[in-house]
């Protein structure tokens, strides 16, 4: 009996003894699988944040590109609206044709809201908007611009101003030059934000993004989808306006 007694204590103490390391071990054990299926996810995230910030550049490469593409056609309207006016640019106001053909003008290109000629006063002498003739935008910033700095070969793009329908709007002018080459007033394109919020429909993709539009002096023209709580602002940019797809907070 005694020898049983000694043996069943032996091994007890034995178990005893092993407790603690089998704990230690199984700690070990969990702490690896643990550091491991982080490393796992971590990696996984680094992957997908990295394939999403590629994704959106992508895209934003493309609305860069569309913006671009309208800028160029506009500027080259414009242009050749100078030329179709210029024999009118001293006179007091262009004829019915002018109108019609700025209406014309206005029907084909979906991302401009009107076009406008505006006279060395700053008189609105035509429009493919009727609302828009004979205002007076003699006052407003762009047109101060173009007159201090008289350029027929620069496009000149607004800062985002509130329309007379009170959204932000931009205006790209070009100067109409008088035959002696000073400066004879405007021709100028509203850009139409409902158009590039119908093209930026197609591009967010996630409920958590939102493209901004920013002109050059660091003002946001407009985002999509719209929010009052968020400003994209930032500090002066060197380019005229650029674009982003950014996830919300």
């Amino acid at each position: 009996m005694r020898t049983s007694k000694l043996i069943t204590r032996s091994g007890m103490h034995g178990i005893t003894r092993r407790q603690p390391l089998e704990w230690l071990a199984l700690i070990v054990a969990l702490l690896v699988v643990t550091v491991f299926a982080a490393a796992l996810h971590y990696a996984s995230v680094a992957q997908l944040r990295a394939s999403e910030r590629e994704r959106i550049q992508v895209f934003a490469g493309v609305l860069a590109n569309d913006i671009e593409g309208n800028l160029t056609v506009i500027n080259s309207v414009l242009a050749n609206l100078i030329q179709d006016s210029r024999s009118d640019a001293d006179a007091t106001a262009p004829g019915r044709g002018m109108t019609n053909h700025l209406q014309r003008l206005e029907a084909a290109m979906p991302g401009v809201r009107a076009l406008v000629i505006v006279d060395a006063s700053g008189k609105v002498i035509a429009s493919s908007n009727p609302v828009l003739t004979d205002m007076d935008l003699s006052q407003r910033a762009y047109f101060q611009t173009v007159k201090a700095s008289p350029d027929a070969t620069r496009l000149f793009v607004s800062a985002p101003f509130e329309s007379i329908k009170k959204d932000l709007i931009i205006t790209l002018a070009r100067m109409l030059p008088k035959s002696d080459g000073s400066f004879g007033g405007l021709v100028l394109a509203t850009l139409d934000p409902g158009y590039f919020t119908g093209v930026f429909r197609h591009i967010v993709y996630a409920p958590d993004l939102r493209t901004v539009v920013i002109h050059g002096d660091g003002r946001m023209f407009l985002s999509y989808p719209a929010t009052s709580d968020i400003d994209y602002s930032v500090p002066e940019q060197p380019a005229a306006c650029s674009t982003g797809i950014a996830r919300a907070a």
